[in-house]
């Protein structure tokens, strides 16, 4: 049974209490619109992985399982005729300058590895699942204060580098980014400690597996920079950015102007 430490059990509970709360804002009608696009980061307008809707020459984001009163789900296909016979969801998109798609908003570096796919309840059940995992021995070993700026500066980093460079037109969201760092850091300090993938019964050392799941994330990002989409929608360029920041903080902590122990 896993023995959940304080920070790890504190992230886990962020995590479901948004997903919760944006399961239930989303999904209402009345609130859809008002719904602040913070947990994808800014993506092309026309991207086919996002569903916009252009009202007087301005691209609107549509938030993801957005649903009319009638029970109607705008989707890329419907919504543009849906909103240019509807002169009263033309004026909810126009006062929601929040849900303009040319807006790319700091706070989502932060916000997009918070939360999870909406319609996709095993994105965040993985996701919390490795977390739980890997974070408590990693808490117990770095302490409480340095494993929460470690995975902040992993889910952090992660972001500015995904906001910067990502190749991939899908928008990003999810902790997958920071979770690699966590594993990055399991890995250093447990690198011959047995590790086993998903209905594979044959366990692999931390020191090869991580890498290798790093190798596979390199290589879609590498098809992605070419304009191949071999990955889907999984964000590969998410989880080599949050495995680039946990190394890297190992190195830039030593030059913190403050202590990370207990």
């Amino acid at each position: 049974m896993i023995q959940l430490t304080p920070i790890v059990k504190n992230i886990l509970l962020l995590n479901v209490v948004i997903f919760i709360a944006m399961q239930v804002a989303v999904r209402q009608p009345s609130m859809a619109f008002l719904y602040t696009d913070y947990f994808s980061l800014h993506k092309p307008a026309n991207s086919i992985a996002r569903t916009t809707v252009e009202v007087d020459g301005v691209d609107f984001f549509v938030p993801s399982g957005t649903k009319l009163t009638d029970g109607t789900e705008l989707t890329r296909r419907n919504v543009q005729t849906i909103v240019d016979g509807s002169e009263s969801l033309q004026s909810e998109f126009r006062e929601a300058e929040n849900l303009r798609a040319d807006k790319f908003k700091p706070v989502q570096i932060i916000t997009h590895f918070f939360s999870h796919s909406l319609n996709d309840l095993f994105h965040i059940i993985f996701n919390m699942f490795v977390l739980a995992s890997f974070g408590p021995i990693l808490e117990m070993v770095m302490g409480r204060k340095r494993f929460l700026a470690f995975y902040l500066f992993c889910g952090v980093i992660g972001g500015i580098l995904i906001a910067l460079v990502d190749p991939s037109i899908w928008p990003v969201v999810g902790a997958s980014g920071a979770i690699f760092g966590v594993m990055v850091a399991f890995a250093m300090y447990f690198p011959r400690e047995k590790l086993n993938i998903m209905f594979i019964p044959i366990g692999f050392e931390a020191r090869k597996l991580v890498p290798a799941l790093g190798i596979i994330s390199l290589v879609f990002v590498v098809l992605d920079f070419l304009g191949i989409e071999a990955g889907g929608s999984i964000s590969h360029f998410g989880h080599l950015a949050g495995m680039v920041a946990a190394v890297l903080f190992f190195y830039v902590e030593k030059f913190l102007p403050f202590s990370l122990q207990d």
